[in-house]
C-alpha cells in the first residue's frame, strides 16, 4: 500500500527569512525532478522495447511511474517557488517569505519521500489500485498545506485551494504569481507527454482508448484557462495595494490551474491512479 508523508511546522512570524536551508535542499546532489524525469524516460523506453504500452505496464510498474511524476512536480514547483520569491536583504544574503520558505521546504521533502519509495519500494512489493492507493497518489493529496486567505476575505471553509492553514501564512502575490508560472509549465509537459504517448507504436488498452482526449478536454484546457485567468486578475492587482478579493480569486485559479495540470501529468504517467469506474464513466459518454 502506498504511503503520504507530510511534515508540518508552525508558520514563523517575521517579514522574510533565510533562504540557506531550501536553497541547501534544492542544491543537493540527488536532484528529485531530474532523477524522476531520467528514470521515467527509461521505464517507457523499456517497455517500448518490450512491445508493451504504458498504460498497459503492470500495476508495480506504474505506480513507479506515478511516484516519479509526483516527484518531479513537487520538486519543480519548489524550485520555480525559491527562484521567484528570493531577494536579497541589506546584508546581501537571500531570503524568502516565511510563507514561500516554508512551503518550499515541504515540497522538496515530499519529492524525495516519492522519488525514494518509486526507487526502492515498489520494487519489493505488490500494488492493487484501490480507493485508498489513488488517494495516496492524488496531487492535492501530496502537497502541503497551502497559506490562509488575508484576513478581510470571507470564503466558504471547502474553497480552493483545498489544506489551507493560518500555521502556513498568509497568501500574497509572490505566492501566487509563482504557483501559476507553475501551472504553466506542467500545463505544456502535460501536453508534450501526451502527444508522446498518442503518437506510441504500441496498442492503447481499450480501457484508456480516449483517455488522452478526456485529459485534454476536461483538464488540460480548463487548466490553461485558469492560469490565464489568475495571471489576469494579477496584473489588475497593483504592486503594493491590497485587493483582498482580487488576488484571491487568483489564487483560486492559479491553484485550480496547477493542479488540473498536474492532475493530467501523473494520469498520463499512469491512468490507474483515476480509478477503472471513474475512466469508464467519463470516457465513454
Amino acid at each position: 500500500m502506498l504511503i503520504t508523508m507530510k511534515g508540518v511546522r508552525m508558520f514563523e512570524q517575521s517579514k522574510h527569512v533565510s533562504a540557506d536551508s531550501v536553497k541547501a535542499l534544492q542544491g543537493s546532489r540527488v536532484d528529485p525532478k531530474t532523477v524522476a524525469e531520467n528514470l521515467s524516460t527509461m521505464i517507457r523506453r523499456q517497455l517500448l522495447l518490450d512491445e508493451t504500452h504504458p498504460w498497459a505496464a503492470s500495476n508495480v510498474r506504474q505506480a513507479q511511474l506515478a511516484c516519479l511524476a509526483i516527484a518531479y512536480t513537487n520538486d519543480r514547483l519548489a524550485e520555480i517557488m525559491m527562484m521567484e520569491a528570493m531577494t536579497k536583504n541589506r546584508k546581501g544574503n537571500d531570503v524568502l517569505p516565511p510563507e514561500i520558505e516554508q512551503f518550499v521546504r515541504e515540497l522538496s521533502e515530499l519529492a524525495m519521500v516519492r522519488l525514494q519509495y518509486a526507487k526502492e519500494g515498489l520494487t519489493f512489493s505488490g500494488v492493487e489500485f484501490d480507493d485508498e492507493t489513488r488517494q495516496n497518489l492524488y496531487i492535492a493529496n501530496n502537497l502541503p498545506t497551502f497559506p490562509e486567505y488575508p484576513s478581510g476575505y470571507e470564503c466558504e471553509e471547502d474553497e480552493m485551494p483545498y489544506g489551507r492553514s493560518t500555521t502556513a501564512g498568509t497568501v500574497d502575490i509572490v505566492f501566487v504569481r509563482a504557483l501559476n508560472q507553475a501551472g504553466y509549465e506542467i500545463q505544456g509537459r502535460a501536453y508534450t507527454l501526451a502527444n508522446e504517448i498518442a503518437n506510441s507504436t504500441m496498442v492503447v488498452p481499450a480501457l484508456y482508448s480516449d483517455l488522452i482526449k478526456f485529459l485534454r478536454d476536461q483538464y488540460m484546457y480548463g487548466a490553461g484557462d485558469s492560469s490565464e485567468y489568475a495571471e489576469t486578475l494579477m496584473d489588475m492587482v497593483k504592486e503594493g495595494a491590497s485587493n483582498p478579493t482580487l488576488l484571491c480569486e487568483a489564487y483560486k485559479n492559479a491553484y485550480q490551474g496547477y493542479v488540473h495540470g498536474a492532475l493530467a501529468y501523473i494520469a498520463l504517467h499512469c491512468p490507474a491512479v483515476l480509478g477503472e469506474q471513474w475512466v469508464l464513466d467519463r470516457t465513454q459518454l
